[in-house]
């Protein structure tokens, strides 16, 4: 039986996205692309590595902002993680 009522979860942020099954993610991390000089603005990622078996293996989100990758993962990070004392 699921911990979460709605184990799926997408982005309202990303410009870019699958929704992912919170259950089944491994790890989870925040990547910024440099670009080179010249070039277009950065990017910004989180890729989700997903347990064995599942297809695709890896998804990533995209967004237009460093502040708008970073309030999703701190999202995620509060729905999917116990703090430890």
């Amino acid at each position: 039986m699921s911990a979460l009522a709605k184990p799926m979860i997408h982005s309202s942020r990303a410009t870019s996205f699958s929704p992912v099954n919170a259950e089944e993610i491994l790890t989870f991390e925040e990547v910024t692309v440099s670009t080179p000089v010249g070039a277009v603005a950065a990017k910004w990622v989180i890729n989700f590595s997903m347990k064995a078996g599942n297809s695709p293996a890896n998804v990533a989100w995209q967004y237009a902002s460093l502040g708008a990758m970073n309030a999703d993962y701190a999202a995620i990070v509060g729905l999917v993680s116990t703090v430890t004392p």
